[in-house]
């Protein structure tokens, strides 16, 4: 459901090669590590990948000092970058300038030990920016098999903005039932259901996404009464 959106998302990867520093960020569900994953599958590069949530804080500083210093990698991709772990290490290899292996950061925000000298290395990658058009809805409802006229296309993409997530729910939905179904108030519920899982950080990059303000008034207007989950 991604493959148009992951275009998009390919080409910007493509700089990588001017850059020592890449950093990928946007909320849970993006497809970031998906991504990454596939644009880097069959390509020359030697790959490290250190899956942060998965390893305690002297497991990592040593693993990702060990990568580093081997001279075994050109790119070493370090998922779910977040708790500032090896922020000072990051710092120390940019510093030194002794190396020719690239970093890749995949984060949910951009890092907040990041400065202004480090932004000049650093290729930035917000993956909220990847959004379907028209178009593109309407040959992923094709691919799915999913008939769907215009005036419909039109309103999910109005209510989501293109936002990968929600056109995947809406078109999924729609493709169930036949219908967009207003008197259910799908749409609200939805904005709901994506803003209760955002951190503060995440509800800031929501505002990248362009939704309309009343759309969000209104869904947390709402947030009262939907039980949890």
């Amino acid at each position: 459901m991604r493959q148009i959106a992951r275009k998009q998302f390919n080409s910007m990867l493509k700089h990588m090669v001017s850059y020592p520093l890449i950093c990928i960020y946007g909320p849970d569900g993006f497809g970031k590590t998906t991504a990454v994953a596939s644009f880097l599958h069959n390509r020359k590069e030697r790959c490290c990948w250190i899956h942060m949530h998965k390893k305690n804080r002297k497991q990592l500083g040593e693993i990702f000092e060990k990568s580093i210093d081997s001279g075994s990698y050109d790119i070493i991709i370090l998922d779910q970058y977040r708790n500032h772990i090896l922020d000072r290490q990051i710092m120390k290899v940019y510093e030194r300038r002794e190396h020719s292996c690239r970093i890749i950061l995949l984060a949910s925000g951009i890092p907040s030990f990041f400065n202004s000298e480090l932004y000049r290395w650093t290729l930035l990658i917000p993956t909220t920016m990847l959004r379907f058009q028209f178009a593109d809805i309407q040959k992923l409802a094709a691919v799915n098999q999913i008939c769907i006229d215009e005036r419909e296309v039109r309103e999910i993409l109005r209510v989501t903005c293109g936002w990968t997530i929600g056109v995947h729910a809406l078109l999924e939905e729609y493709g169930a039932v036949r219908t967009l179904n207003p008197d259910l108030q799908l749409y609200p519920l939805f904005d709901v259901y994506i803003y209760r899982q955002l951190n503060q950080a995440q509800r800031q990059s929501l505002a990248v996404l362009s939704v309309p303000e009343h759309s969000i008034s209104s869904s947390l207007r709402l947030y009262a009464w939907i039980p949890e989950s």
